[in-house]
């Protein structure tokens, strides 16, 4: 068509109806490009475990099957699939944010479901990598910012814990000692006694303990779960 064109008095009676239809056409791949970009952002909002990226797919092959755009409209289709790469990157990098600000340590138990919320939705993209490929880092990173975040507590809660077996056990010693004395002056003053403040530390002890132990397995299977998903990608 370009070639047609160079003739003279082809060029001028269809110049109008030339850019007119090239128009038309970069205000297709436009709009092609806005809702790829709105059907990445529903898919990803949706709040089913199962997220179906078929239509996204489906729209990002038309605009790539426009891709011829540019031999009359040079940049034409670059800019857009720029544009949409960038709306994707801006939401990764949203994500990865947000997951970076949640207080995941042992005083916001209930943010390490969000994270993991978070991240299903990041691993879901991962069908989306070979069109934005620059997707798989945010992906890593962002897993592995939350395995380094649940082993600073998983190291927290075993140290915490065996200073609690400890200090436990050295109480128990102890209190078998108050409690051999107990029994004897029981027998010769048979009148019930309050507990003392070691017995009553002990108690407080063995709470913790109870404690961070339930904190532990509940972690430990977050911990489990996301080198799953690793291991499955190496």
């Amino acid at each position: 068509m370009n070639v047609i064109r160079t003739i003279p008095e082809v060029e001028s009676k269809t110049a109008r109806t030339y850019y007119s239809t090239v128009e038309n056409i970069r205000s297709y791949m436009d709009q092609l490009r806005r809702d790829a970009a709105e059907q990445l952002l529903d898919t990803i909002h949706q709040q089913s475990e199962s997220i179906n990226y078929k239509q996204l797919i489906r729209s990002l092959a038309h605009l790539k099957n426009a891709q011829w755009i540019n031999s009359v409209s040079p940049g034409t289709y670059d800019t857009s699939m720029n544009q949409l790469t960038e709306q994707v990157i801006e939401y990764a990098e949203q994500l990865q944010g947000h997951i970076k600000k949640l207080d995941l340590s042992l005083k916001c138990p209930d943010n390490v479901c969000i994270a993991h919320q978070m991240m299903e939705k990041i691993e879901s993209m991962k069908t989306l990598e070979h069109d934005f490929p620059q997707l798989e880092n945010y992906r890593e990173t962002i897993f592995r910012h939350f395995l380094q975040c649940i082993q600073v507590v998983f190291d927290s809660i075993e140290k915490d814990f065996n200073f609690s077996d400890q200090i436990a056990s050295e109480e128990d010693e102890k209190l078998k000692q108050i409690e051999e004395s107990k029994s004897l002056s029981e027998s010769s003053y048979p009148i019930a006694q309050p507990k003392t403040t070691r017995e009553t530390e002990l108690e407080r002890i063995r709470a913790e303990k109870h404690e961070l132990n339930t904190q532990l397995m509940r972690l430990k299977s977050h911990v489990e779960a996301y080198e799953k998903i690793l291991s499955s990608e190496e």
